[in-house]
């Protein structure tokens, strides 16, 4: 199912173009994580983390999280969005267990492309390696639908009616964002943190519509 570069490949692609066109992203990068901070994850979850996640924690944990006034305005790894640390994702997965407690429907839900994603609210397979600040979330899915796959990357969220099916793993994911910053389709400005991908007033839209019009991203 998985035929794109290892992580490691695509990882370094985005340091050799940040070393050389933006220097923030990689100084935005935090230590890697270690082996039992991924195993602690992993028993918070009940289950085994994707090689390629754990490949990608264990190369760097996260970006540093923005602070008014402490941090700059960092780019996000994810071609405009942050890669969240262990403790952000572990944050942001509890508080969905919590939500998830009082409610889960699949009430005005679908799946892009259909049955790939399962139309629930909240899954604890959801895996929030990045976010929005509005409560929307690039995720690792780990409780696919019939027609997805496990360790695919999806778009869901509390604004994400449709929930969309990104790419077949974390590795292709990475691959083509690697192929994005080279291309030059990441635009921006350290001063205000609008930094953009092809121009996109939010990632989730541009890569809805861009796989939507039947672009590939892997």
């Amino acid at each position: 199912m998985n035929n794109a570069p290892p992580i490691a490949e695509s990882f370094a692609r985005i340091l050799r173009w940040a070393d050389a066109h933006l220097p923030l992203l990689r100084q935005s990068l935090r230590p890697p994580a270690s082996e039992g901070d991924l195993q602690s994850f992993e028993a918070l979850l009940g289950q085994t983390l994707p090689q390629d996640v754990r490949e990608l924690y264990r190369l760097a944990d996260g970006q540093i999280p923005f602070q008014f006034g402490q941090t700059p305005y960092y780019p996000g790894l994810f071609v405009s969005l942050p890669f969240n640390p262990l403790e952000t994702v572990t944050r942001h997965w509890r508080q969905a267990r919590e939500l998830e407690a009082e409610f889960n429907s699949d009430e005005f839900l679908s799946s892009f492309p259909p049955d790939a994603i399962k139309i629930i609210d909240y899954n604890r397979g959801w895996i929030p390696i990045s976010d929005d600040a509005g409560g929307n979330h690039i995720a690792i899915d780990l409780d696919p639908g019939p027609a997805g796959n496990f360790g695919q990357v999806i778009i869901t969220g509390t604004d994400e009616q449709e929930r969309v099916r990104v790419a077949s793993s974390l590795s292709a994911f990475l691959h083509w964002a690697a192929g994005e910053f080279e291309a030059g389709h990441f635009t921006g400005s350290g001063e205000d943190g609008e930094w953009r991908w092809r121009n996109e007033g939010h990632l989730h839209d541009g890569l809805r519509t861009h796989l939507k019009a039947g672009g590939q991203i892997g």
